[in-house]
């Protein structure tokens, strides 16, 4: 049995290029079986950590437009369209991360009311 790296054979001339294929992928001819081992790079046991790029995570959140923001108000910050939108209207804020919107409107419904 000849084993092969990056789908070359290291030994032997290989079989006829009509050899049928089983479906694990060794190649059959003629009472002899050829192996065909891709190169891959070690898999860790867990993923890398990215890196941080000066104190954040270089994965960044989408940003959202204050209607897509008002119109998910009930069921992402539990609060009514009106209220988030008031929110974001006090902050200045045309679009803003599903984060950033939650701090702005639970920082306006702490608000004292005279």
């Amino acid at each position: 049995m000849a084993k092969t790296t990056d789908t070359k054979a290291v030994a032997g001339d290989g079989p006829p290029a009509d050899a049928p294929v089983s479906p694990q992928g060794a190649t059959e001819s003629a009472g002899s079986t050829t192996t065909q081992i891709k190169s891959e790079p070690p898999k860790s046991a867990k993923p890398d950590a990215a890196p941080a790029f000066n104190g954040q995570s270089p994965v960044t959140e989408g940003m959202y437009s204050v209607a897509d923001l008002t119109g998910a108000a009930r069921t992402r910050f539990n609060v009514s369209p009106e209220i988030a939108a008031a929110a974001l209207r006090m902050a200045g804020k045309q679009k803003a991360t599903l984060a950033e919107a939650k701090r702005i409107i639970e920082a306006f419904m702490s608000k004292e009311v005279n």
